[in-house]
């Protein structure tokens, strides 16, 4: 059937009886008219529906946009924080190197010190060593000198004696 619009309504020459319009055409009108509001409430329904569904994916679509902007906000700001905690551990980790690099060459510094002071030590008991022995030897020589005296006066001493005297200190 041919779909009923409202120009035809317009046009639509309904013959006038003895009472009225020609009953048999209006009811033929009337019949088009019933069914083709009938199919337009049904698109209407249809239609509405469809606007419905369409509402509810869109908010569907609105909530599921809204979460994974939330969570993408969450995960910049822990991404954030992450980051943020990484150089703070850094920092520290660093810090406490330097302070152990510190420590150890406080250390390091006062053993240099204390080898410094050592060897320092160990060069006068050396010189003190050394004076020792060259006045022993000195007096032991004396002693040799004064036994046996030779005719000329003058003693000379071996050449370990000598050596042993005229080496440095």
């Amino acid at each position: 059937m041919e779909r009923l619009a409202p120009i035809d309504i317009d046009h639509s020459n309904l013959k006038i009886g003895l009472k009225g319009y020609d009953r048999p055409q209006v009811d033929v009108l009337l019949n088009r008219v019933k069914n083709e509001m009938a199919c337009m409430l049904d698109e209407l329904k249809a239609a509405r529906e469809e606007v419905e569904r369409q509402r509810q994916l869109i908010n569907s679509l609105t909530a599921q946009e809204n979460t994974v902007k939330d969570t993408l906000l969450i995960a910049s700001r822990a991404g954030e924080e992450i980051k943020t905690n990484a150089q703070k551990e850094a920092d520290a980790t660093v810090a406490k190197a330097h302070r152990t690099a510190e420590e150890t060459q406080r250390q390091y510094q006062a053993k240099i010190n204390d080898l410094r002071w050592e060897l320092e030590r160990m060069r006068m008991e050396r010189q003190k060593f050394a004076a020792d022995f060259r006045n022993m030897l000195e007096t032991h020589l004396r002693g040799l000198t004064e036994e046996t005296v030779p005719t000329n006066g003058v003693v000379e001493p071996n050449e370990n004696i000598r050596a042993a005297i005229d080496a440095p200190v």
